[in-house]
């Protein structure tokens, strides 16, 4: 009987799971079930192993043992089955028995006490400590009720068994000790039997609905996520045969999405993680990335049984016209999802760094952008006039490419066009050439490698945008223009190696040109800083910068590449003391200007750069050391409201200031 009610629930899980994938295929195909082996790695590292969850440690480890808690019990369960039903049909080896059996059922009654724990502290902190990020409902509660109820029933049950048995041996501590105080009943054992697997069914039935469907998506999403760090963060691009061809971009309705990004709203259990790394909702912006993803799933499962039902049908003539209407009116850009929250992320990644199952929030943003953009033509007014200096002066700040080399007019610094054998391209960057904060920090890299005796050459007036506000904002197409424009103009003079002091643009050559055959190779200054001293090409005095610093982490360098030692050693090689703030390396905070928000006024009191220069003040150290121009703009105009005598540097601008050596006059190589 028991293997006919398994059987049942079996065929209904499956049923049930077959429909769900049909609405999951709504979107638009895309292929993530390539490098099966790495995929399956991936889930079981991150999902059997709990890493992803471990990251945050205190629900991270109730999780983990309510997850190892009915791994162990389901293996045990499995076993008793095994035993009960097969022993004698295809074997004849009792192994439930002796020392195996003893240790067998000591680590089943462990496990299932550690997950009836975590359920009491899982509601303890729901219920009763109330983080910000949770937001209760119904089903959370349902959810841990029907668990604890399954582990207690479960116990019950061993511990009417040994009242009525009246076993000697203590290894099954917990039915052991519920055996001492129930009566000597079968009628109470059978009746507590039944209880636990009506319980059982209910539970393993909920699996496929609402809240502990997350036992099934998240381990999926494990399986579908990105596994190529080569194209970590970089955005998918549109084919260029489609700007003429495509009446739509980007995503306005919910048949724009990809499949994965359906099931990403799907995957998504409501932890908050997300929300809580988020520097726009921080901030008390309207975006929250765990809301965008619930809209989303509200909306998707709203209106995809209509659409899938539409999908399927092969006879146009026999469509519901009043259905397909319905669902061509509905629209995610704007109505499921605002365009407050659309233009408020900064893209910096830390909702996807975080999120235990791997969600991808920025893609999604990033395709809503498309839309309002080259679609709709809606944005805000100050980032229009942004891409149009994009698109007529070729940067952002709508200066004239024959000021680009204004900042070091007295420098005669080498043209790549005429220097053949220069060892690498300094790409300036349009905040180094128009920016007079960032101005300084391109003389200070000059300085450095003038030092260090590389051979180097700059653009000059050919150096144009890399293109990152451009794509970040939405205009794909103006962006693909610009790559395609520096790309032949990187071929044009053989370039191979590209060093820049802007995450921004390292990031958009580095991950984001390979897509249209733009291939280079490319180092930060950070990376290459470092380089020259672990050579001994460049020489530092250690004894100069006596005072402490916190160094901040641009988001393009650090979760986007993972770049996060280099700047660090460098720093301690100048003889500086660095100081953490609490949120650096993979938690660092946003200075808010990455996602084109460097170009958007905040509202005074919603201030990203705010925020993160009060986490820099906490450390108590005398400096800001940053690698980025956006960052260390973004910082200083904190600290020149909050505490005006203190200065945020380029790391560039401190190796500068503790070179041994004067810089040389002319540009010469070491051979």
């Amino acid at each position: 009987m028991d293997l006919a009610i398994f059987a049942v629930v079996v065929a209904f899980i499956t049923i049930q799971i077959r429909k769900r994938r049909t609405l999951w295929r709504v979107g638009k195909a895309e292929n993530r079930t390539d490098r099966i082996g790495d995929r399956i790695k991936s889930m079981l590292s991150q999902g059997l192993m709990q890493r992803s969850l471990l990251k945050d440690r205190y629900p991270g480890i109730l999780h983990a043992m309510l997850f190892f808690g009915f791994v162990v019990l389901f293996i045990g369960t499995s076993l008793i089955v095994i035993q009960e039903y097969f022993t004698g049909l295809l074997f004849d080896w009792h192994f439930l028995q002796g020392t195996f059996y003893l240790l067998f059922s000591f680590m089943m009654d462990l496990f299932g006490l550690l997950a009836m724990i975590a359920v009491v502290l899982f509601a303890v902190r729901r219920y009763l400590q109330k983080p910000a990020r949770l937001d209760n409902q119904s089903e959370d509660g349902s959810a841990l009720i029907l668990i604890f109820l399954v582990l207690l029933t479960g116990f019950l049950v061993e511990g009417a068994r040994f009242a009525v048995n009246e076993p000697q041996e203590r290894w099954s501590f917990l039915g052991w000790f519920f055996g001492l105080i129930l009566p000597n009943s079968t009628a109470l054992h059978r009746v507590f039997w039944w209880v636990h697997l009506i319980l059982a069914v209910w539970f393993m039935l909920a699996v496929v609905s609402g809240k502990l469907l997350h036992i099934i998506t998240s381990w999926a999403n494990q399986f579908f996520r990105n596994l190529d760090e080569k194209t970590k963060g970089a955005i998918k691009p549109i084919p260029a045969e489609e700007f003429e061809t495509a009446e739509s971009f980007g995503v306005g309705q919910l048949e724009d999405l990809t499949w994965k990004q359906i099931f990403d709203s799907d995957a998504c259990t409501r932890c908050g993680r997300c929300q809580d790394a988020c520097p726009a909702f921080t901030t008390h912006k309207p975006l929250s990335p765990k809301k965008l993803m619930q809209d989303l799933k509200t909306h998707w499962l709203e209106i995809a049984p209509a659409l899938a039902a539409n999908q399927t049908k092969t006879n146009g003539d026999n469509q519901n016209e009043s259905t397909t209407t319905e669902i061509e009116r509905k629209t995610i850009n704007g109505e499921v999802i605002s365009h407050e929250e659309t233009w408020a992320c900064t893209n910096c990644r830390a909702c996807v760094e975080t999120c235990p199952v791997f969600i991808e929030h920025v893609d999604l943003i990033t395709g809503l952008r498309q839309n309002l953009v080259m679609v709709e033509g809606q944005m805000p007014p100050e980032l229009q006039d942004t891409l149009r200096k994009l698109e007529t002066q070729g940067n952002p700040w709508g200066m004239g490419n024959h000021q680009r080399l204004d900042w070091a007019k007295d420098l005669k610094l080498p043209l790549i066009k005429d220097t053949p054998d220069a060892e690498i391209l300094f790409y300036v960057g349009c905040a180094g050439a128009f920016a007079d904060r960032n101005q300084k920090v391109a003389l200070a890299f000059v300085k450095v490698l003038q030092a260090a005796g590389v051979k180097f050459a700059v653009l000059g007036a050919e150096e144009k945008c890399c293109g990152d506000t451009a794509r970040r904002a939405g205009n794909e197409y103006l962006f693909q223009t610009m790559a395609q424009e520096n790309i032949e103009l990187f071929k044009q003079y053989n370039i191979k190696k590209i060093v820049t002091t802007c995450p921004h643009g390292y990031h958009t050559f580095k991950k984001e040109y390979p897509a249209f055959d733009g291939h280079f190779e490319v180092l930060h200054h950070t990376e290459y800083i470092k380089q020259l001293i672990d050579q001994g090409r460049l020489k530092v005095d250690s004894s100069r910068l006596n005072q402490s610093f916190t160094f901040h982490d641009s988001c393009f360098l650090g979760r986007y590449n993972d770049i996060y030692d280099p700047p660090r050693a460098v720093l301690r090689q100048l003889g500086g003391q660095l100081i953490e703030m609490e949120k650096s390396r993979h938690n660092s905070f946003c200075c808010g200007a990455g996602g084109a928000r460097m170009w958007l006024e905040e509202e005074k009191d919603q201030r990203v750069n705010i925020t993160r220069t009060q986490h820099a003040l906490a450390t108590g150290a005398s400096a800001v050391v940053s690698a980025c121009p956006y960052c260390l703009t973004m910082i200083q105009d904190g600290l020149d409201e909050l505490k005006p005598d203190m200065k945020c540097h380029d790391l560039a601008e401190l190796v500068a200031s503790a070179l041994e050596t004067k810089p040389l006059k002319e540009n010469h190589s070491v051979k």
